[in-house]
């Protein structure tokens, strides 16, 4: 955890009983509150655990692919793959990805594992000075869009160190993944919601881009040094070339 809120959240969900997974979903979906800038809902995870009753390491591939539109034609027509914006996204893959982990070795509940991201993002969160530099920097990303900039650049300025930044929007998005899992991110009002949103500016995620979104499992990557069994997650990750 890089943020103290995760690290909470996660202790919060091992001090109830739950397990290291349960634990890991808490700081994921805290992640997505108070280091957005990161990662999050948005982006991808590749799960990395030893699971201690099969005393065996498991890989879940919770990675995106790209969605349906974004073929090699679609980017020659627009000179190439964009840095940025709508047409530069791969379809979300984390929530699935912590879903399977969730739903195969976790104990607890979404509503409760949860309840501390949605406490966050609706009371509001000081912002570190590591959070206040990332805001800075997308402040040309952000601007070009009116919905986002409405809360990234309250009064047309980046959020700084010490404000209170509060994400009432986003607390209502983790209360229903809450109520309704991963399905509600993918296949509910919030997938149509993200859907329209692209087509409105014109980027390449579809509805049935998110609904068909899978995290899978894998073998991980293995090495042997000096004795040592070295892991790692497998390709599409970065993992083998570390």
């Amino acid at each position: 955890a890089e943020h103290p809120l995760e690290a909470m959240a996660a202790q919060k969900a091992l001090q109830a009983g739950g397990n290291a997974i349960d634990a890991a979903v808490a700081a994921f979906y805290m992640t997505t509150v108070v280091e957005h800038h990161q990662a999050g809902i948005g982006g991808d995870a590749f799960i990395l655990a030893y699971i201690a009753a099969e005393d065996r390491v498991v890989f879940i591939n919770g990675t995106g692919v790209a969605p349906r539109l974004a073929t090699a034609a679609k980017y020659r027509e627009m000179g190439g793959i964009p840095s940025d914006g709508p047409s530069s996204s791969s379809v979300p893959g984390a929530v699935a990805g912590f879903d399977l982990a969730l739903k195969t070795y976790g104990t607890k509940s979404y509503a409760e594992l949860l309840a501390p991201a949605i406490e966050t993002a609706e009371r509001g969160h000081p912002v570190s000075v590591w959070g206040a530099s990332n805001h800075e920097g997308s402040v040309r990303k952000v601007s070009r869009y009116p919905s986002s900039a409405r809360i990234l650049l309250p009064g047309g300025k980046p959020i700084g160190a010490g404000d209170v930044f509060v994400q009432a929007d986003l607390g209502g998005t983790l209360r229903a993944i809450a109520q309704g899992g991963a399905e509600a991110f993918y296949t509910g009002d919030i997938a149509r919601r993200i859907a329209d949103f692209y087509k409105e500016q014109g980027g390449l995620i579809g509805m049935d881009d998110l609904a068909g979104i899978r995290a899978e499992f894998h073998d991980p990557v293995r090495t042997d040094y000096r004795g040592y069994d070295v892991v790692q997650s497998a390709p599409n990750s970065q993992g083998i070339a570390m």
